[in-house]
């Protein structure tokens, strides 16, 4: 009896902790929505690409340009889901970074659901779950405009489906998470896993399991017939996207992700503790009995090796492995909370940091005063990226790119702030388009005014009569 209350007070416990965890992830996710990062520009790059098809009716790379992320190859799906949520709530960064977080906050729960199914304990399932959305590499998507949080919500459903048994749906499921973004495709890579984890039993009746696979099979031609009906008039151009994504190939996802993007190494603080998760894991055994873990850990990291586009927005599609094979061998030695408790900490202390530095910007009063300082007329304006919010609906440019801006312009505004003065370290084209406006262009200043310190000013560049030097930046 005695031991009776005291597992049911230790449930208890558990589901309170949950509660809570969950009610601090809503509030960091609704509070640092919009101040995660002040501007990234795959948020309007993204966005104008949705926004310039579905409601301005013209190509979508016409202002930020795209060789990769132009729509003609992937992304539709999100182009098709984001644009009618905005045409609804208002399109305004914080409400496409509210789909995102939509998008996360499901996938958690699809998670949840694949760790149950896979008969792991209620706790671990659901601290899993919630430190996944919990941790930077999800945080980070739930707070941006980028593909990953739906095509991550995607994959998460095709490989919930696949081993519920609804193998027609996941392999629909797998192509439009491929069609979504190429990244999709390591679906593939969880089912592999699992299958491989679950030879004996998927196997024993071989009728049975080819008639499984025939199903997926079946659910990956519908697929592809979505994707092929969506881009068969793009499919000139997959050399050059094949082309592109060769680049990187000697860098991995991964050494990005805890080498390369974080300031003084924060992330090496995780590696560290996962790899002495995983030495507890091996060296205790635990695999023997829980082989998936083992076997998902290992194609993981073989994807990373092989992914040919490194990119640390990607770390979403291989955190879940480490988060299970962590707190999984955590648990055998009775210390997961504790586990739990210091990825809680560790992620509370750099979020909580962002909101000390960021807390009083925002972005609506950022776009308005923007907005207020360049006149109300049809000439083209060139800015940072972050300003195409205040004037998607005429004739904008950013800055870092102006490929598509027509040089031989009769007039144009130009918003100068700090970037623009002391030149975009990644948009060497912005070099060529400052030379060339210094010699066909006369400016005359218009207004400036400080916004959280830092001082815009909008110029009004006028064409010289006298000079026709042509050509694009």
């Amino acid at each position: 009896m005695i031991v009776e209350n005291k597992s049911r007070k230790n449930d208890i416990s558990i589901y309170l902790s949950a509660f809570f965890l969950a009610v601090i992830i809503i509030i960091f996710y609704a509070g640092l929505s919009t101040i995660f990062n002040k501007e990234d520009v795959d948020d309007a790059w993204m966005l104008s690409f949705f926004y310039n098809v579905f409601v301005k009716n013209m190509p979508p790379e016409t202002t930020f340009g795209g060789v990769l992320s132009n729509l003609k190859l992937f992304e539709m799906t999100q182009a098709f889901i984001y644009s009618q949520f905005l045409n609804i709530v208002g399109w305004t960064k914080g409400n496409a970074h509210l789909l995102s977080s939509i998008f996360i906050l499901l996938s958690g729960a699809v998670w949840f659901f694949i760790f149950r199914k896979m008969r792991f304990s209620m706790k671990l399932s659901l601290f899993t779950a919630l430190l996944m959305v919990w941790s930077e590499p999800f945080f980070r998507e739930a707070t941006i405009a980028r593909p990953e949080a739906l095509t991550f919500f995607l994959v998460s459903l095709s490989f919930l489906s696949f081993i519920s048994g609804w193998h027609l749906s996941s392999g629909v499921l797998a192509l439009i998470a491929f069609e979504n973004h190429p990244m999709g495709i390591i679906v593939f890579i969880y089912i592999l896993s699992w299958i491989i984890s679950e030879w004996s039993v998927f196997f024993k009746v071989k009728t049975t399991a080819i008639k499984k696979l025939l199903f997926f099979l079946v659910g990956i031609i519908i697929g592809s017939v979505y994707y092929f009906t969506l881009h068969y008039s793009g499919l000139s151009g997959i050399n050059i996207f094949v082309q592109e994504g060769m680049r990187g190939f000697l860098i991995t996802v991964l050494y990005q992700y805890f080498f390369v993007t974080a300031k003084y190494y924060r992330h090496i603080v995780e590696l560290v503790f996962f790899s002495a998760c995983l030495l507890i894991f091996i060296r205790k055994g635990f695999f023997n009995k829980q082989k998936f873990i083992l076997i998902f850990l290992t194609g993981i990291l073989a994807a990373n090796f092989l992914n040919p586009r490194p990119n640390f927005h990607y770390t979403i599609y291989f955190y879940p492995s480490f988060l299970l094979l962590s707190l999984a061998a955590l648990e055998k030695i009775d210390k997961m909370m504790w586990g739990v408790s210091f990825l809680f900490v560790l992620f509370l202390a750099y979020y909580l940091s962002i909101y000390y530095r960021n807390h009083d910007y925002n972005f609506n009063t950022y776009s308005t005063r923007i907005a207020s300082i360049v006149p109300a007329d049809n000439l083209p304006v060139v800015g940072s990226p972050n300003e195409w919010f205040a004037f998607k609906d005429r004739e904008f440019y950013p800055a870092t790119y102006t490929g598509y801006f027509n040089t031989s312009a009769p007039a144009f505004y130009l918003i100068k702030e700090d970037n623009y003065r002391n030149g975009y370290s990644d948009a060497p084209g912005n070099v060529r388009f400052k030379e060339i406006i210094a010699s066909n262009y006369t400016e005359k200043s218009v207004e400036s005014l400080e916004i959280y310190g830092e001082t815009y000013e909008v110029v009004r560049m006028s064409r010289n009569t006298k000079t026709a030097t042509k050509g694009k930046p």
